[in-house]
């Protein structure tokens, strides 16, 4: 499966949506297909339960269907669609926003597995808030992107003012307002311009703590972690992500919002040389679930999410010298945030994800 032929088929798959047409659909998949929407329920099994669900768009008209190509590989396809809907027969105009993964067999152009992860809105649009640290690169640009697509205005923040330039001309493709602020997060002059920003907006809905400190590189072990980098991993992986929250309440407690902490399979692995980074997100996830105890009453969710091995700058320097090109990159991880950003918070509050598991449930 190339690019070229990957874009064929989610061309065909637009196609057969906007013309309403199911056996279309149901075409563009292998006789054993799987087919699943929602990560908690089992998936659709064969072509004709596929053809069967297909079959809903019979209640759809005026159909308008966009797409987006993210990342292909040899066995499969991502892809951000959304669509434009008139319910029949209730008149009600629809928007869909989502993503999908669809694989291949090898010298196969027809989907053997299908998996989806959408949002829905319907009636007028209501422009949302995300802040969003770290955002100039890696997981924190495909965070970005993610929620650009989905119609937040964004307020990002990284310490390289140049390259957080770029992402923000990137994202402003997507018609939202986008304010970039280079500085460092840990300084609490720059949390205050952050929260500013915010406030210039009248809102924040999602907070993204995404700015993370791995330590010094090669990363020793404990016996010889010099103190103050041991300090300075706390104060970005923990202080700092406390004291942004806090200034941020006021705005999160009038919009029930999210609170999105960042963490790491290093939390709880003991691993070796990592007893800086990892025991640093060890304390955010217990403040992660203590936050969503505290804030349970005025409805703001908190929770933590472990992204997962990714090609990013960051692993490389936790492996300096080695080749990380089989890590997949952080796009791997889109289907997670559109299904989190879709879910109420309180549903959710007080959990941890792994963003790459094949089923998200709680973790402890």
């Amino acid at each position: 499966m190339n690019h070229q032929q990957f874009e064929t088929w989610v061309k065909a798959i637009g196609a057969a949506w906007v013309n309403r047409d199911p056996q279309a659909a149901a075409d563009l998949f292998t006789p054993d297909a799987t087919y699943q929407e929602n990560p908690f329920e089992p998936p659709l099994q064969g072509r004709p339960a596929i053809l069967k669900y297909w079959g809903e768009v019979s209640t759809q008209e005026n159909i308008e269907f966009r797409y987006e190509i993210l990342e292909v590989t040899e066995s499969i396809g991502f892809a951000h669609w959304s669509v434009e809907l008139t319910r029949i027969p209730s008149s009600k105009r629809v928007k869909l926003d989502g993503i999908f993964a669809a694989s291949f067999r090898p010298n196969e152009t027809r989907c053997h597995e299908f998996r989806e992860w959408w949002t829905r809105q319907e009636g007028p649009s209501s422009r949302r808030v995300a802040l969003i640290t770290g955002a100039s690169r890696g997981l924190g640009v495909t965070l970005a992107t993610c929620l650009a697509g989905q119609n937040f205005d964004l307020i990002l923040t990284a310490r390289g003012a140049e390259s957080l330039e770029q992402t923000a001309q990137q994202l402003r493709q997507y018609g939202t307002t986008i304010i970039a602020l280079a500085g460092d997060i840990a300084e609490p002059a720059h949390q205050r311009r952050l929260i500013e920003a915010a406030e210039s907006l009248g809102r924040l809905d999602v907070l993204v703590n995404n700015a993370s400190e791995l330590g010094p590189s090669p990363m020793p072990t404990l016996a010889e972690m010099p103190l103050a980098s041991f300090r300075h991993i706390y104060e970005v992986n923990v202080v700092t992500p406390l004291a942004l929250t806090q200034s941020a309440l006021p705005l999160l407690k009038a919009n029930h919002g999210l609170v999105v902490n960042l963490s790491s399979d290093a939390a709880a692995g003991g691993y070796a040389g990592w007893g800086g980074y990892g025991s640093s997100k060890a304390a955010l996830d217990l403040l992660s679930r203590t936050w969503a105890n505290e804030l349970e009453e005025a409805g703001v969710g908190v929770v933590s999410v472990d992204p997962g091995d990714m090609r990013t700058t960051m692993h490389q320097q936790a492996f300096p010298g080695e080749d990380i090109s089989d890590r997949p990159e952080p796009s791997v991880t889109l289907p997670f945030w559109m299904w989190l950003f879709g879910q109420k918070v309180t549903d959710i509050s007080g959990q941890r994800f792994r963003a790459q598991a094949e089923q998200w449930e709680v973790v402890r």
